[in-house]
């Protein structure tokens, strides 16, 4: 037994195909406004989106027994930064929950529209979602909270749709060139007359 800060690492990454892991993005996006705007292949090598080792981890340890508990720990590298809760049973597996947030850069190359990104980052251009980690340690599974990236989807949609339908309803500029001259000018004008009458 006892406790105390640890610090473990560099720990290196296994490179593996997140694009098979993380569903919930094909999912929302196939066959929507979102569809083009994440970049989907960027998920296809883990090296791309959370690098290829991580700085050395710091927690907080606390031993009991064949339990080993790590409240809280802090790890990050140049693509992402996590923290969160992690206890660890006889050295065989493990359950972990906590934060994970994308840096700014990689963030922007994972979501490639700028509108999209500012809604699902909550205007923080940095991609952050909570997360939970359980199974052996050698091969645990992760999984994010996707009904807060659903929520974020949706909201994103509606203010795309929104954006669509008012750009379809801006008169083409076929139309403004025509009224700048010719009758259509004195039309043009005439519907501003009136506009001012109603004004007064």
């Amino acid at each position: 037994t006892g406790s105390g800060p640890i610090t473990v690492g560099p720990i290196p990454l296994p490179q593996v195909n997140l694009k098979n892991k993380i569903k919930i993005a094909q999912m929302v996006t196939k066959g929507s406004l979102l569809e083009n705007k994440i970049n989907l292949k960027l998920l296809e090598d883990s090296r791309q989106v959370i690098g290829s080792e991580i700085n050395p981890l710091k927690a907080q340890l606390i031993i009991n027994g064949s339990t080993i508990a790590l409240k809280p720990y802090h790890m990050a590298n140049g693509h992402f930064r996590a923290s969160g809760d992690a206890t660890v049973f006889k050295q065989k597996s493990i359950e972990s929950k906590g934060t994970f947030t994308l840096n700014r850069r990689v963030t922007e190359e994972l979501i490639l529209d700028p509108s999209l990104r500012k809604i699902l980052t909550e205007g923080k251009n940095e991609l952050s979602l909570p997360f939970s980690l359980s199974g052996p340690v050698e091969d645990p599974q992760v999984s994010v909270d996707s009904s807060h990236l659903q929520q974020r989807m949706v909201l994103a949609s509606a203010e795309l749709l929104k954006q669509q339908t008012l750009n379809a309803l801006k008169p083409p500029s076929a139309v403004k060139e025509a009224t700048k001259k010719g009758p259509l000018k004195k039309a043009k004008e005439s519907l501003s007359n009136i506009f001012k009458r109603n004004k007064k």
